[in-house]
């Protein structure tokens, strides 16, 4: 709130205030989530929908959104600092990486033992987008245990033969005595581009499985040197452009794909549920196309991301927020308007038939155990947030006639 004090004097704007608490969570969700059409991940679409509820109620009918600017000009920490740095370093640009890498130190306050480590971990995972990758969100076994689904499930979306270390060794042998033959082959026929290709092809398939290798759960010494040899091996290729990396191209995925399309599509749900236009001037085609062909040097400089917008906006907002550190999204303390919200609907996503079908009921009593306590993380409250959504949603759109008997009147507002 502080933060938004400054530009409203700054800017001597009328402000109004919502706060989600003073809104009936309980009986809005429901709405919302028909609304939306289909599951959503976190509370902070709650915090939009309340942001919209209270325009409305002051007929304010017209907003302007700042959605695309992080997009565009590469506001998101730390994803855009890892991918212009694996830029740099792949390309033999050595001097602008170390000084970029010292000067980010400075902007962010981040200290130097996890911008050490990071480095670390992107040259074998490539920009993750966090500051310290936990195990568990690399093992895709492992991630979907944490998210509750049952065994069953998880075999379905990961087969256990994609991590088993005795079919991967087999598989490994038998490649490397084709590619062994092929080779021997292409020494007798040079110009062959079909063998080539054939052997290019079961080069890959090979590391790939090494690299699968290296995360199934191989344990002792023979396994940590298992995936310490192929961490070297995947950074020692990053380092040398396998793959590329190239901030322009992970931004115009952002903006045309992984990030904006969701963002603008939750915002124009929310606002036409209260008949209100949602204007997005950073979406501009002529705006669009100048960033992604006139300030692809300008989006990090001395450290600071989004370079090009902050000098841009210098002596239109204060400095204090020009040259703010830390970086925070449309946050919401998930873990907290979870349980509100548990006790508000009085529903028990255990108990969910719907959910009942993928997610193993043990798995999820403990973490809403934690959750109702008090207890939760971030993690935990945005889990359960996820179950309720999509249970909401299975209920509303699954069962016969509910969506036509759920469809919200006129007075949604």
């Amino acid at each position: 709130v502080e933060w938004i004090k400054q530009v409203v004097a700054y800017t001597n704007a009328n402000s109004h205030y919502t706060f989600p608490d003073d809104v009936p969570l309980g009986e809005m969700f429901d709405r919302m989530v028909w609304h939306q059409d289909e599951p959503f991940q976190t509370a902070s679409i709650f915090a939009q929908w309340c942001v919209m509820r209270e325009a409305r109620a002051n007929k304010v009918v017209v907003l302007l959104d700042g959605q695309a600017a992080d997009e565009l000009f590469g506001g998101y920490q730390p994803g855009t600092y890892q991918e212009q740095f694996l830029e740099w370093l792949s390309t033999g640009r050595w001097l602008t990486f170390a000084r970029e890498f010292i000067a980010r130190k400075y902007a962010t306050n981040v200290s130097w033992p996890v911008l050490v480590r990071e480095l670390g971990q992107i040259l074998v995972h490539g920009a993750t987008g966090v500051l310290k990758l936990e195990r568990s969100k690399v093992n895709p076994r492992e991630r979907l245990q944490l998210m509750g689904f049952r065994e069953s499930e998880i075999d379905k979306l990961h087969p256990r033969s994609q991590t088993d270390e005795t079919q991967l060794r087999a598989k490994i042998a038998d490649d490397k005595e084709k590619l062994a033959n092929w080779e021997a082959k292409l020494r007798r026929k040079p110009d062959d581009e079909e063998l080539k290709a054939k052997i290019a092809k079961k080069k890959d398939q090979i590391a790939s499985n090494f690299h699968k290798l290296a995360r199934a759960d191989v344990g002792g010494i023979g396994g940590a040197w298992l995936r310490l040899r192929n961490n070297i091996r995947i950074a020692w290729n990053r380092l040398h452009g396998r793959p590329r990396h190239e901030l322009r191209e992970y931004l115009i995925d952002q903006t045309v794909s992984s990030s904006i399309a969701h963002l603008l599509r939750f915002e124009d749900r929310n606002s036409m549920a209260f008949s209100i236009e949602a204007r997005v001037p950073f979406t501009d085609f002529q705006l669009v196309e100048w960033a992604f062909r006139r300030a692809n040097d300008f989006k990090i400089r001395h450290g600071w991301t989004k370079w090009a917008l902050r000098t841009a906006t210098k002596g239109r907002v204060p400095e204090t927020i020009l040259w703010r550190r830390d970086k925070i999204g449309f946050e919401t303390p998930d873990a907290k308007m979870s349980r509100q919200l548990l006790e508000a609907s009085g529903r028990d996503p255990v108990q969910s038939p719907h959910l009942g079908r993928y997610l193993e009921p043990d798995a999820m009593r403990v973490v809403r155990e934690r959750v109702r306590s008090g207890q939760g993380t971030r993690d935990d409250g945005r889990l359960v947030w996820r179950w309720l959504v999509a249970d909401s949603w299975f209920r509303q759109f699954t069962e016969a006639g509910a969506a036509m008997q759920c469809a919200p009147s006129s007075a949604a507002a």
